[in-house]
């Protein structure tokens, strides 16, 4: 219940519930993806996501004048990582993989109507570590024909109702994840500075056409010293910088950017992961601050 206050009290934050792969092996999105396509009613396994009851029953328990929040985000691992795991650990054949995104897709379009039906806009962002790993080969036939069932779950998500995002924190090209057709993308440009350079055309398009960028700048590796905090802080500034052209106000590109760590901080301490937390927060606010955006 902790984290999941920490995250409706902190201030300038997309509302979201907290994964806690501590707690239990079943609480690893990957292991709670999986065990929710074995449920009866498609939602998730008992004992899988403590983090989304926690955080239904604090906001059941606020007036509805107290939340100032339209949109909240649920993340499920995607199609193409959670395929390759269950290959990995001994499924054969890749006959096998509709009858996976049927299941997935049955999974995701219940959390898409669960967070509906309580009056917000759901934001469901694929977890995709391993995407570039089972693409293969630029160019190859697979990364084709995954590619294309990725932009075909992301129509279907859409259709339901829901706001896409894709995050993959392993080195790959953000054109790649643009061109899936999501909403939001989100990826380590922390690590791979060169990937982001060689996209700067297609983000800037992406951006133009309304698209949201959350730029994982912040490592979750741990606690940051203050110099370390002074060089995110720039190096973050002078990327948004660099984004302006091309028929895209800086204003603009500051409006449609997020703030967020390169990966997932379950694996930090509560103290760690809070101290990314507020330092994500706080970045964004000396960001919206300077330029004068509305907080």
């Amino acid at each position: 219940m902790s984290a999941s206050r920490r995250i409706l009290n902190a201030p300038n934050m997309l509302l979201h519930w907290p994964q806690l792969p501590k707690r239990a092996r079943l609480e690893r999105v990957t292991e709670q993806t999986y065990a929710a396509l074995t449920t009866k009613n498609d939602d998730f396994a008992r004992g899988s996501a403590a983090g989304w009851s926690a955080m239904w029953r604090l906001l059941k328990a606020r007036p509805r004048s107290w939340i100032n929040h339209t949109h909240f985000k649920s993340q499920i691992t995607g199609p193409v990582t959670l395929f390759g795991r269950l290959q990995a650990g001994g499924l054969k054949g890749e006959q096998q993989l509709p009858k996976y995104v049927t299941l997935w897709l049955r999974h995701a379009y219940w959390q898409i109507d669960e967070i509906r039906e309580r009056g917000f806009k759901p934001v469901l962002v694929l977890d995709e570590p391993l995407l570039p790993t089972y693409l293969g080969p630029s160019g190859s036939s697979r990364e084709r024909k995954l590619l294309k069932l990725l932009r075909s779950i992301t129509k279907r998500l859409k259709r339901r109702g829901a706001l896409v995002g894709v995050h993959c924190c392993n080195r790959v090209s953000p054109a790649t994840l643009v061109g899936l057709g999501v909403d939001l993308v989100h990826f380590d440009a922390f690590h791979f500075p060169t990937q982001l350079a060689r996209a700067r055309v297609e983000l800037q398009s992406f951006m133009r056409d309304g698209g949201i960028v959350a730029w994982g700048m912040i490592p979750a590796e741990g606690a940051l010293s203050s110099a370390g905090q002074a060089r995110i802080e720039k190096s973050l500034g002078d990327l948004l910088a660099s984004m302006e052209g091309r028929g895209l106000p800086l204003r603009r590109v500051l409006s449609q950017s997020m703030v967020a760590p390169t990966c997932g901080t379950g694996s930090l301490s509560a103290d760690e992961s809070q101290k990314v937390m507020d330092f994500a927060v706080a970045l964004s606010r000396q960001l919206k601050t300077r330029y004068k955006l509305t907080l």
